[in-house]
């Protein structure tokens, strides 16, 4: 199927053109767009994010459509064995369906990732790749396109001076605090405590996110992207599993800390490690993981 309708799409700064787009939204059948596909930010370089009308509460994230910002759409890179920037091959996207399934099954608070389509010569083509794109190393990429469902289009870190007023207003429609408690630094609160549970929750079953930040977690407090998520069962990339899974799990209470700082940056308030970590404690009653092992240790210090 060739893909020949050019699609404006509105950035912060500029009108750009992504030939791709349009024809993959007919393709994946997801229902009736709700406006223009959007680029949230120049931090996600590979994925735009549309709505659909018969289901507004729900945003739509579709990685692999090409360098988003372009052109140029797509750009092999010279130092990274199996790095195509704007691509997304299949073996990554079909792994990332396998984790998103694994966290889903266990009802931990996080994206769902729901289709996963085969770019083909023409959709490539549009994109100026006129051959089959190969790796670095030589592997072929086999470029796909994964659409994820999100309760929120912006991550934590998503606080540019473009879209902060939408950025704003999204936290605190999405944390709300019980009863009449909607202060900020309630639904500050809200937000930790859905961290501290998904966390909580997988390391409990054997999981660890070695890529828990404020790019990986949306303001719903949904856990994203599942590249460098080991789960068990599902190697990483680089074929580690559960090596050093104690220390790993440890390390994210320093994430978690960190992805409270940022979201008080782009608050504009401030909470010190100390006060983050008792917050997070508040919500371990009971719970022995590393997580909330690291957590005292930084809350003592």
């Amino acid at each position: 199927m060739t893909i020949a309708v050019v699609l404006a799409i509105k950035t912060a700064k500029k009108l750009t053109k992504n030939p791709l787009i349009e024809g993959l939204l007919s393709k994946l059948s997801l229902g009736s767009i709700e406006g223009d596909p959007k680029i949230v930010s120049s931090q996600h370089r590979r994925s735009i994010v549309v709505s659909i009308k018969e289901n507004p509460k729900i945003v739509l994230s579709i990685k692999g459509v090409g360098w988003v910002h372009g052109p140029p759409w797509a750009y092999n890179s010279p130092k990274d064995d199996q790095l195509y920037f704007g691509l997304l091959d299949k073996k990554s996207g079909l792994r990332e369906i396998a984790v998103s399934d694994w966290f889903r099954k266990h009802e931990i608070l996080s994206t769902k990732v729901i289709k996963c389509i085969e770019l083909d010569a023409d959709d490539l083509n549009l994109l100026g790749i006129k051959l089959p794109p190969r790796f670095k190393n030589g592997i072929y990429v086999e470029p796909v396109a994964l659409v994820t469902e999100s309760l929120s289009q912006f991550r934590v870190n998503d606080f540019s001076p473009a879209i902060y007023p939408n950025w704003l207003d999204g936290f605190k429609k999405l944390n709300s605090a019980p009863g009449n408690e909607n202060s900020l630094q309630e639904k500050i609160k809200v937000f930790c405590k859905k961290i501290v549970y998904s966390v909580n929750k997988y390391q409990y079953l054997g999981a660890t996110n070695d890529t828990l930040s404020a790019d990986n977690v949306t303001l719903a407090g949904e856990i994203t992207d599942f590249e460098w998520v080991y789960v068990p069962g599902i190697p990483l990339p680089d074929g580690w599993t559960d090596k050093q899974l104690f220390e790993r799990q440890s390390k994210e209470a320093a994430y978690f800390i960190d992805i409270i700082l940022s979201l008080c940056e782009g608050l504009q308030t401030s909470l010190t490690i100390k006060e983050i970590a008792t917050i997070g404690l508040s919500f371990c009653s009971g719970v022995s993981t590393p997580f909330v092992g690291a957590l005292r240790e930084i809350e003592g210090a």
